[in-house]
């Protein structure tokens, strides 16, 4: 039990450092490089929790989409999946209302989303995806995207202090 506490103290440390980091750098960076450096505090947190895919996804209002504007995975930076670059608001509606009330998502496995939540359930068994934490992507306080971490092996619940670190 100590060395789960100490672990988890170390990883909320960690992700403390490169999030404090970020702010520094996105406040002095040129906007022609601010997706460098978002991409790099990406690669950054998914090795930290060793995540074999992590994605971020901006919120189109205009289209009614999603819009797949970064995509990593452990073999570094891919090219977007053929039909996941753009998805319908309509596809992710169980998951994008819980990101759009600044609420975190814990899929620890395919199994344990809704009966409605189709579509997420098959790009997780497509992707071969165990376990994915959706975190909300704020601006003013308000949902205009979110992060998406995917592990091949399903995983245990995340603390609460570590998921509002991401906020």
């Amino acid at each position: 039990e100590r060395q789960k506490a100490e672990e988890s103290l170390r990883l909320r440390l960690a992700l403390g450092e490169i999030i404090a980091s970020l702010s520094t750098r996105l406040v002095s960076v040129a906007p022609r490089n601010i997706d460098d450096v978002l991409q790099g505090a990406l690669q950054e947190v998914r090795t930290l929790i060793g995540a074999e895919h992590v994605s971020m996804f901006q919120i189109d209002e205009d289209a009614n989409g999603l819009h797949l504007s970064t995509l990593w995975s452990t073999r570094g930076p891919t090219p977007f999946p053929p039909g996941v670059s753009s998805i319908s608001v309509r596809k992710l509606s169980t998951i994008l209302g819980q990101l759009r009330q600044l609420k975190s998502v814990e899929v620890p496995s395919a199994r344990d989303l809704p009966p409605e939540a189709t579509f997420e359930r098959n790009l997780m068994k497509e992707r071969q995806f165990g376990a994915m934490l959706l975190v909300p992507f704020l601006l003013d306080k308000r949902t205009v995207g979110y992060i998406a971490f995917a592990f091949k092996d399903e995983k245990a619940r995340w603390s609460k202090d570590i998921i509002s670190l991401f906020k």
